[in-house]
């Protein structure tokens, strides 16, 4: 069976378009961690996300901390996410209300990992006590680390898919070229 080049553009542009309906975004965490005295990092993956509107586990994709001297490095993934929340409105780079939690086990590294709009941020098992003033994170061993000030930023906003694009591009040419040949035989 042999398409035609009709058939084959359109089939390349479907597969297009179905990869592009659902578009991830990375927003990246930066915080000075006031009491490990470097900057720890982090990665949020939210799909379909719209600046404004509430984060929640529909639009949630994965979240990375990349861990410092004073708390290991770890991954939420949606399989593993407990809660999630808040709002990143912008405009970025710019400090953000965010929430994340895995649900809780006995050997889990951490609690909560908790940013505020003010820059202050936190991560352990009661960054809401750190973070509103109730408790000395320098005296509670629950807190790993925080620090002041933060921020989120976006990664490298996605291309349109480049794949689709050349594909097209490559069929077009092959028409042509295909036309162009037809042409000069029946000359």
């Amino acid at each position: 069976m042999k398409l035609s080049s009709w058939t084959a553009l359109w089939i390349v542009a479907a597969c297009g378009v179905a990869r592009a309906a659902a578009v991830d975004t990375t927003f990246e965490f930066s915080g000075y961690c006031s009491d490990c005295r470097e900057f720890a990092e982090a990665q949020l993956v939210l799909q379909n996300y719209t600046l404004g509107d509430p984060i929640d586990a529909s639009n949630f994709v994965s979240f990375v901390y990349d861990g410092t001297v004073l708390a290991s490095s770890f991954i939420i993934e949606a399989g593993n996410l407990g809660t999630i929340g808040g709002v990143i409105d912008g405009p970025l780079p710019a400090p953000e209300d965010f929430y994340i939690s895995s649900p809780y086990t006995p050997n889990q590294p951490f609690d909560w990992f908790v940013t505020e709009k003010i820059g202050d941020w936190c991560l352990g098992t009661d960054c809401l006590g750190v973070l509103d003033r109730e408790l000395d994170p320098l005296y509670y061993n629950a807190v790993r680390d925080y620090g002041y000030p933060s921020e989120w930023s976006i990664a490298a906003i996605p291309e349109p898919p480049t794949a689709t694009l050349i594909g097209l591009s490559f069929f077009g040419l092959q028409f042509v070229r295909r036309r162009r040949g037809s042409l000069s035989t029946e000359a």
